[in-house]
């Protein structure tokens, strides 16, 4: 791919890819937000020879081999993503040395991050390392910071058995509420409550 400049990627859903879910390279001036990455092959998000990154608001997720990969990137910021990958391993990320995994007051969610939240605000008190040089120094503790931030991605919703009596021909986009419900708005409403497994 020939150098490009200024793209944005945001809004994707990918699931089960035969390989790599989102791949980059080649672009000054890149975003990837918003996005959700699951079950990928190889990586998750691979991100190479680009300068300028900003990676925010994404969930990744169970990628087989590598969750996200960044090399050979200059200026790259890595913030308020989800890494929902457990285990004794937790997420598998590989990312050149220039990359900031956080903005200066807030950073990622790490699903196998063992710190402790003693004032509440969402951000762990110890920093998350993944190398001596890579360092999450604001790691976000709970996923509720991604709905307060506006940076959240809504599960899929789907009405297995709708009545008569349900129906109506007015139904109203969905609404994210703080506490991380789900409203639809119709002929009467219904809340959908998003629980943390």
């Amino acid at each position: 791919m020939p150098p490009s400049d200024d793209l944005t990627v945001s809004g994707n859903e990918i699931r089960d890819s035969g390989s790599t879910g989102i791949e980059i390279s080649g672009v000054d001036g890149l975003v990837v937000t918003l996005n959700r990455v699951n079950e990928s092959q190889t990586y998750g998000v691979n991100i190479g020879q680009c300068r300028n990154v900003e990676l925010y608001g994404n969930f990744i997720n169970s990628s087989e081999q590598i969750d996200l990969q960044i090399k050979k990137t200059q200026e790259c910021l890595v913030y308020v993503n989800a890494f929902l990958t457990s285990g004794s391993d937790g997420a598998r990320i590989l990312l050149s040395t220039n990359v900031k995994l956080d903005n200066g007051t807030m950073g990622n969610y790490w699903a196998s991050y063992t710190g402790t939240d003693e004032d509440g605000d969402g951000i762990g008190e110890t920093l998350y390392e993944l190398t001596s040089q890579l360092v999450d120094h604001y790691p976000l503790t709970d996923l509720r910071v991604f709905v307060e931030m506006g940076v959240y991605l809504p599960p899929s919703v789907s009405f297995v058995r709708i009545t008569e009596h349900d129906r109506h021909r007015d139904w109203q986009p969905a609404r994210c509420d703080r506490g991380g419900g789900l409203s639809f708005y119709g002929h009467r409403c219904h809340r959908i409550v998003l629980l943390r497994q």
